[in-house]
């Protein structure tokens, strides 16, 4: 690919959480530098305890900038977070004020979408709104909440240069309810090609001893609500750990029911979350990844998981909810079995202790076959041209 050279200018990212390894944002970068699109990019995140303020990362490419939202602790009432954030949200328009070469806004979360169109209105940039999920439709948003959501959205779509969403049903919604057009920007990971070699994979069943015979499954992700985490562990409790073990790699809000069920089963383990440059490695040494999403929301039900590719990419077999983004890749590239949301504990249990070996090589040959049609470098011309369109 031929390189890009545009002007020297700063693309400001906004982002509503503590900015440490999300792995989309980071590809975009490396993206935005490999071209060399932008002089710099500039994330504005939440502060976190443990966190630095101000972080330079990627040989000062990315200068990440975090700010108080005045709340600490996770259970505060929602009238605390609400003037937590509006004060967060005041100061990151102050900073955006104060810098002088910023060309683009990229804003990664509905909630911040404001703050870009506030910026925008003044300063005469373009913004990209770059919806990592279908936020209006998200587990937890009661019918009010969308309803509000969806107006509120569609008003300031109105003023977006570009929005970017991450699978085509999502589009789909997007042209349906909210009339606008959107870009499909795939959350696929780099070609296998970048993954690093046998020699430095992080063998799993040498870290939790286990041996050659049993299957090894494995979550990797965020251990939270609605991803299957403990319904998988449901599961194994019930298989011989003669037969499979399962391993989830990850943190998150229910990490404490993953650790606890660990020391209770000897074929359920735990592994914290470990970076994403290095992730591919430990995945490579499973036999199966789960992509067990529950459909308990629109936004869950038209997802696109990273760890679907992440999987696919690392060369092994795929288990995945039958729902309509992972299932058109489970049905095209062969590599493993679709379950349906309501399965039963008993049938998943037998399911996996009747899975043969010659069944997981089987998956693990259409994986590496396929994984290159999958891949960030058929991506990143989308991300490259929209920044030459708008700058």
């Amino acid at each position: 690919m031929k390189k890009y050279v545009t002007k020297k200018i700063v693309a400001a990212h906004l982002y509503p959480s503590p900015f440490t390894n999300e792995s989309r944002m980071l590809r975009e970068f490396d993206t935005l530098r490999k071209y060399k699109v932008v002089d710099r990019v500039i994330v504005v995140a939440a502060r976190e305890k443990g966190l630095q303020d101000y972080e330079e990362m990627s040989d000062a490419f990315i200068h990440v900038y975090r700010f108080s939202k005045g709340y600490s602790k996770p259970n505060c009432s929602i009238l605390l977070k609400l003037i937590g954030f509006i004060v967060w949200s005041l100061k990151v328009i102050t900073f955006l004020n104060s810098k002088q070469d910023i060309g683009i806004v990229q804003c990664h979360s509905f909630s911040v979408l404001p703050i870009g169109i506030a910026y925008k209105l003044k300063a005469g940039i373009r913004v990209i709104y770059d919806a990592h999920e279908l936020e209006s439709e998200k587990a937890g948003n009661g019918i009010f909440r969308r309803v509000l959501y969806r107006q509120i959205e569609r008003v300031l779509l109105k003023k977006v240069d570009e929005v970017w969403v991450v699978s085509d049903a999502i589009k789909n919604w997007y042209k349906s309810v909210q009339r606008v057009d959107t870009k499909v920007v795939y959350n696929y990971p780099y070609s296998s090609s970048r993954f690093s070699k046998t020699t430095n994979r992080v063998d799993l069943r040498k870290i939790f001893n286990i041996s050659k015979t049993p299957l090894l499954f494995l979550y990797q992700g965020v251990l939270c609500k609605g991803r299957g985490v403990e319904r998988i562990i449901q599961w194994f409790r019930r298989v011989n750990p003669k037969d499979a073990h399962v391993v989830f790699l990850g943190d998150g809000p229910i990490g404490n029911v993953v650790k606890i069920a660990a020391d209770r089963y000897d074929n359920i383990h735990f592994h914290k979350a470990v970076p994403p440059n290095n992730l591919m490695n430990y995945t490579a040494t499973a036999d199966v990844g789960l992509s067990f999403i529950e459909p308990v929301s629109l936004s869950y039900r038209y997802c696109l998981p990273n760890k679907l590719f992440e999987y696919l990419h690392a060369g092994i077999g795929i288990w995945a909810s039958d729902l309509p983004e992972m299932r058109k890749v489970i049905r095209e590239v062969r590599n493993g079995i679709l379950l349906d949301p309501n399965i039963e504990t008993a049938e998943a249990a037998n399911l996996i202790k009747s899975t043969t070996i010659e069944e997981v090589a089987n998956w693990k040959e259409a994986s590496r076959r396929l994984r290159y049609k999958y891949t960030w470098e058929r991506e990143e011309k989308k991300v490259i041209n929209a920044y030459n369109k708008y700058m």
